[in-house]
């Protein structure tokens, strides 16, 4: 991940500082958001090469209409998402809008990041 530029959207204070630290000791730039509303923006301004995006707020339709946002302003980048969202459906539909991955909380950081750089390198190679 030596180079890339994540964006990291948690609302959880330590379980955001534990991805910075983890994002920034594969070598990559973290930039951290608190609130998924300003991720839209935030990718419209910046280039970002990956997004961890956690969902747990994800309840309503209002919600989902929020994340199909959040994945068209992505453009392609891989995005994966962190929930404590267990229903199915809500599932399915994150994965059928195209996510690279979803963990469940709680979650060892090491797979997530060993994760981050198996799609970080498929991203790669498919856009060469």
């Amino acid at each position: 991940m030596i180079g890339k530029h994540v964006l990291i959207v948690e609302s959880e204070q330590t379980i955001s500082s534990v991805l910075v630290y983890f994002v920034s000791d594969k070598g990559a730039t973290a930039r951290l958001l608190d609130d998924p509303v300003n991720a839209v923006e935030a990718m419209n301004a910046e280039h970002f090469d990956a997004v961890i995006l956690d969902l747990s707020f994800l309840n309503t339709d209002q919600d989902m209409a929020l994340f199909r946002e959040i994945m068209a302003a992505a453009n392609g980048i891989p995005v994966v998402v962190i929930s404590s969202q267990t229903c199915k459906s809500i599932l399915v539909g994150l994965l059928e809008a195209g996510i690279s991955a979803f963990f469940l909380h709680p979650f060892s950081p090491k797979t997530l990041m060993a994760h981050m750089e198996e799609v970080l390198e498929k991203s790669r190679t498919s856009a060469a």
